[in-house]
């Protein structure tokens, strides 16, 4: 095949001076391109490929449905993915994966360290990772991400065709990209893929592919929930999108009239405290208690599932469970909300937004979101419970 990009699309950036440095960077990689990466035409087939997404959790959650596409169109592709560790709990041990590799991006590492230390972790692994990752010889690479932080220039180097967005920068290095008009992440992801798999379907045909999870008879005995339940999942990795406890704390006496337990899930002290506040004779509080594979194994067994726009809802999405989401005006949600086609999402549509990572402090596009929205859904999301 030959080398194709398409029409170039704005970054995705609202800071003038980051658009600026973007379109330097872009130079540059524009004259290198011209004389270093000439004559890289795509391949035919692909017999081995390395996926990118050094985004946060969820956002790989997506990327496993393009994983599940790739693996059920092409079976004998040879597919290894490099993600941030926060991720690694998705991809160490997937059947679908190969090997996986491990960066973690500055900008996107939501842990305690200083800037520094995450910036020095961040090159400590890219001398040792994309050291490894040549030794491969890849079909094609392919950049899942359509924000910054991007990856693409690490790899300016590799004698195989780059394939992303973009409104990631680093464009003129890329020997193919993606469409970024479609509506759902998933199908932006899937753009890039159009050569060998065929036009990007409706975001209702992706659906995530999660490794198994601990068996659930086995992990409901030995956590003690021996009644139907739900889960509430009322933190996220942004506090911005987090809804008001007391918010919580209606949903639960409502959920009294029904026979069942009420699980709360989430992680880290800030969470902990958050559970705390939320009291009930049917609450069985998990917060801190759960590694990634037994979360994921509380969740699948759930009945439903209510929860912020976080991991939980992506995972809710993936089993396929009713779910409902509380959304916010940070991002399009329309873009990233959770797949599952029983996933409903609540949400106050504001004109200020998307805010990305500028949220109001009032957080209209949250707060106006009352308890009675989700109180008035449940009996059709628990009915015969």
């Amino acid at each position: 095949m030959k080398r194709f990009i398409s029409s170039s699309i704005p970054y995705l950036r609202r800071n003038p001076w980051a658009i600026t440095k973007l379109l330097f960077s872009d130079l540059y990689y524009w004259f290198y391109a011209k004389v270093f990466r000439r004559n890289i035409d795509l391949p035919e087939t692909l017999g081995r490929v390395l996926l990118v997404n050094p985004a946060h959790l969820g956002d790989v959650v997506i990327s496993t449905a393009i994983l599940r596409d790739l693996k059920l169109k092409l079976p004998d592709c040879s597919v290894d993915f490099l993600v941030g560790d926060w991720a690694a709990p998705v991809v160490k041990g997937h059947p679908g994966l190969n090997q996986s590799f491990f960066i973690s991006h500055w900008q996107a590492n939501r842990g305690d360290e200083s800037r520094i230390q995450k910036k020095q972790h961040y090159q400590r692994q890219v001398n040792r990772v994309v050291s490894e990752l040549k030794q491969g010889a890849y079909d094609a690479i392919f950049f899942l991400n359509s924000y910054e932080p991007s990856f693409i220039s690490l790899f300016k180097g590799f004698r195989c065709p780059l394939i992303g967005m973009v409104s990631a920068g680093g464009g003129p290095l890329l020997s193919f990209s993606g469409d970024g008009s479609a509506t759902h992440e998933v199908q932006i992801q899937a753009s890039i893929f159009k050569p060998w798999l065929g036009e990007v379907k409706s975001a209702d045909y992706y659906q995530p592919w999660l490794k198994a999870s601990v068996a659930s008879d086995r992990l409901r005995t030995e956590l003690g929930l021996n009644k139907t339940y739900v889960v509430i999942h009322p933190g996220s990795g942004n506090p911005a999108k987090e809804w008001p406890i007391r918010n919580w704390a209606e949903v639960i006496s409502a959920l009294a009239q029904y026979d069942l337990d009420i699980v709360i899930t989430g992680h880290g002290e800030r969470e902990k405290n958050q559970a705390e506040l939320l009291t009930s004779d049917q609450i069985i509080n998990l917060v801190n208690k759960l590694n990634f594979d037994q979360f994921t194994g509380v969740v699948e067994g759930a009945s439903a599932v209510f929860c912020v726009d976080s991991l939980a809802g992506h995972i809710a999405g993936a089993y396929d469970l009713n779910a409902i989401i509380i959304g916010n005006g940070l991002s399009k949600i329309e873009r990233w909300h959770p797949l599952g086609k029983k996933s409903q999402l609540l949400v106050k549509m504001m004109p200020c937004s998307p805010c990305h990572s500028h949220p109001c402090k009032e957080r209209a596009c949250v707060t106006g979101i009352t308890p009675k929205m989700l109180i008035d859904r449940l009996p059709a999301v628990l009915d015969g419970q």
